[in-house]
């Protein structure tokens, strides 16, 4: 029951069973969730005001080198903080695949539910436009 968010469930609840339900594992829906946390601009999400990164655009943007260990941690709390179904989080610099176009970070997690210990293993994307997205490395 845990494994999907509760405004999901409501969604499929009201949906009734008139659509076929996607089957999306644990690992996916974690990863869409984060992937929508992260697309989300701090200052305008009406629920908590700290949800979302900062404006991205200024990183490739800027004359001067962007503090891409410093979006690394902002990228690492977002997830400990709104993503409560994992625990052990860790985000890193992906050094091998960055270029103008795109940051890259590798993130590794498990999740917090003992009773179904899953590791997730990701890279997470900000492409010039500020658009975040995420890759499974499994």
């Amino acid at each position: 029951m845990n494994q999907q968010r509760l405004l999901k469930r409501i969604a499929t609840w009201q949906q009734g069973k008139q659509a076929p339900a996607q089957t999306a594992s644990l690992g996916e829906s974690i990863l869409l969730d984060i992937e929508n946390v992260l697309n989300c601009q701090q200052g305008n999400v009406l629920i908590h005001e700290d949800m979302g990164l900062t404006n991205l655009q200024g990183y490739f943007h800027s004359h001067s080198a962007p503090d891409l260990e410093g979006l690394g941690i902002e990228i690492g709390a977002q997830i400990s903080e709104f993503e409560t179904r994992l625990k052990n989080v860790s985000v890193s610099l992906d050094e091998e695949n960055q270029d103008f176009t795109h940051f890259t970070w590798r993130l590794s997690a498990t999740t917090a539910d003992d009773s179904s210990l899953l590791n997730i293993s990701a890279y997470i994307k900000i492409n010039a436009n500020g658009l975040v997205t995420i890759e499974s490395a499994m």
